[in-house]
């Protein structure tokens, strides 16, 4: 598809934009009923429709072609032009409550057609999955991103006076976040608390931190010791892996993780053939993933907010168990003289298209336990400015690294733990600026963003195991969004130009591959938008993301793309 005919949709696009934001339309309210006996019974349903559109030509340095980048270039050639997602999501929300009690429980229900189809992709001799045609997505790709229906939140609460004393209990599915993250889910305190959705963060660049997180089940208890002081404990007794990008969808970079992922080239480059097989492609084949532990997980916090003071302060103490996994390669080793030796085995069953098979091993997703976060926040507001900051270190915590199993050696995530392991530092600080109205430019206007950065101290286990080409000791990024709001354009409506970046100067994190979404090192992401509100019933939006940095670098250089949406809650 040529950029003459990605033009001419984008123009579509921001017709259809405006033609649904300006439409006329009945206010809808929420279903909200107060009983006679005191009962409040809230029903929500919002219902969304969202489109996406590649802009950017396949590169050849990342897909299309046999020596491109065989581990990373799934999504690129399955959805190589045209629109990417076609998605209608249902957000159900139910709460009752009585007098400080209640219930509270969300559903989330999605279909996406691209996702149920073919995909474009012609190129089998590069696609991972073992024994799927490359025309088509694996079924857990099919399910994750193309039509699922999800618990989201499902908790009870209640608020009680004790001694004078108003004390809070939370128990079920949810979301309880610690810190001042803005942007960077990541990096901050709240990350050992919850799994992320990095599906949601790849697809929508300028997403805050506070929407990016997935409820687990948790009992929460606080309690207003003093107009001063706070408390809030939980424990966690359900442990969840973030919601990754789906193994070949269009924001996968990384084809050996997570729903669809089935198997990895053993090198980056063309296939290695073996000698006694010509023609053969080597490859480790996903043995079962090593999770983490449901137990184990808990923390403390403690908020002093002096009276006549312009500052607060968090104290916080934790314990967690990673949501974002290593990775364990393991070869099957024969002894031969005494000496281990790998030798391919034949593999049946290889998809049409793909060349014969042969299995050097297998390789699993490994969760680290028993990492430690001690951190401390504050915040501030000066006129129109709010500034704030957290920072915190992580104690023994798995740092990105490269593990082969060795003959005859235990690989697990407790007692023999073949990752590295080490402490590392984490920071950041963030401002949110509400502008006044400038008469002949705007009616209102925000600036907010975040700085975040990470350095690595310490390596206090398998030193050799840190991976020093994909990763380094220190990582610096920021994400900004600069908004201006027009009121009442046209009766009912109201418009939001926006112009938000995010770029990373030094982007090797050593514990997080997507650091700052990408994890690119010196690059990032633009993205223009406009959005909408039409008598507060009616929201929507059109973005356009383009990242900037070059395909040597970054696997998302020839993914840039068009998106629009459109909402509402009755």
């Amino acid at each position: 598809m040529g950029n003459k005919l990605n033009y001419k949709r984008a123009s579509l696009l921001l017709g259809v934009a405006a033609a649904t934001l300006i439409c006329e339309s009945q206010a809808a309210q929420a279903f909200d009923y107060e009983f006679n006996n005191g009962v409040d019974v809230r029903f929500d349903n919002t219902i969304q429709y969202s489109v996406t559109e590649r802009t950017a030509p396949l590169s050849q340095v990342l897909g299309g072609q046999i020596g491109a980048a065989q581990n990373t270039n799934d999504g690129d050639d399955n959805l190589r032009a045209g629109i990417v997602s076609n998605r209608f999501d249902l957000l159900t929300k139910l709460d009752i409550s009585d007098n400080g009690y209640g219930f509270d429980t969300t559903v989330d229900s999605f279909y996406d057609t691209v996702y149920n189809q073919k995909t474009q992709n012609r190129n089998g001799a590069t696609y991972n999955p073992a024994q799927q045609p490359a025309d088509k997505f694996t079924s857990a790709t099919e399910t994750q991103a193309g039509r699922n229906v999800e618990l989201r939140n499902l908790f009870v609460y209640g608020t009680q006076n004790v001694d004078g004393v108003p004390v809070t209990l939370r128990v079920g599915r949810l979301v309880n976040l610690f810190g001042e993250s803005l942007f960077f889910s990541g990096n901050g305190i709240a990350y050992g608390m919850a799994p992320v959705d990095v599906a949601r963060a790849s697809s929508v660049p300028n997403t805050e931190a506070k929407n990016l997180f997935l409820p687990v089940g948790q009992a929460l208890i606080s309690a207003q010791l003093t107009n001063s002081v706070s408390v809030s404990a939980y424990y966690q007794f359900e442990w969840e892996k973030f919601n990754f990008i789906p193994s070949g969808s269009y924001f996968s970079t990384v084809d050996l993780l997570d729903e669809g992922a089935q198997r990895l080239y053993a090198a980056t480059g063309a296939p290695y053939i073996s000698p006694a097989h010509p023609g053969s492609a080597l490859y480790f084949y996903r043995a079962n993933d090593i999770k983490g532990k449901n137990t184990g997980q808990f923390g403390l916090a403690v908020h002093y907010d002096p009276v006549g003071s312009a500052f607060d302060f968090g104290f916080y103490a934790l314990q967690y168990n990673d949501s974002q996994p290593q990775i364990y390669t393991s070869p099957h080793f024969v002894f031969i003289h005494h000496v281990p030796t790998v030798i391919p085995a034949p593999v049946a069953g290889t998809a049409p298209g793909s060349p014969a098979a042969l299995a050097l091993g297998t390789y699993q997703t490994v969760y680290a336990n028993g990492i430690q976060i001690y951190g401390v926040s504050t915040s501030t507001t000066v006129g129109p400015f709010n500034f704030a900051g957290e920072a915190s270190v992580r104690a023994n915590e798995d740092l990105r690294s490269t593990v082969t199993v060795g003959p005859g050696e235990i690989a697990n995530n407790t007692n023999h733990a073949l990752y590295a392991i080490g402490d590392v530092a984490h920071y950041q600080a963030s401002e949110i600026y509400l502008g006044p109205k400038e008469a002949g430019l705007w009616d209102a206007s925000s600036i907010v963003g975040e700085v975040a950065g990470e350095n690595l101290f310490a390596i206090t286990s398998r030193k050799n195991n840190f991976d020093r080409v994909d990763s380094a000791h220190m990582a610096l990024g920021l994400r900004t969004v600069a908004t201006v709001t027009y009121f009442q354009i046209l009766s009912g409506l109201d418009i939001s130009p926006s112009i938000g970046l995010g770029w990373n100067f030094m982007g090797k994190s050593p514990d997080a591959a997507a650091f700052n979404n990408t994890g690119i090192d010196r690059g990032g992401d633009i993205t223009i938008g406009l959005s909408g509100t039409f008598q507060n019933n009616w929201t929507g939006g059109i973005n356009y993301t383009r990242y900037i940095s070059p395909p040597g670098r970054d696997p998302y250089a020839d993914r840039d793309f068009l998106s629009f949406n459109v909402e509402r809650t009755f």
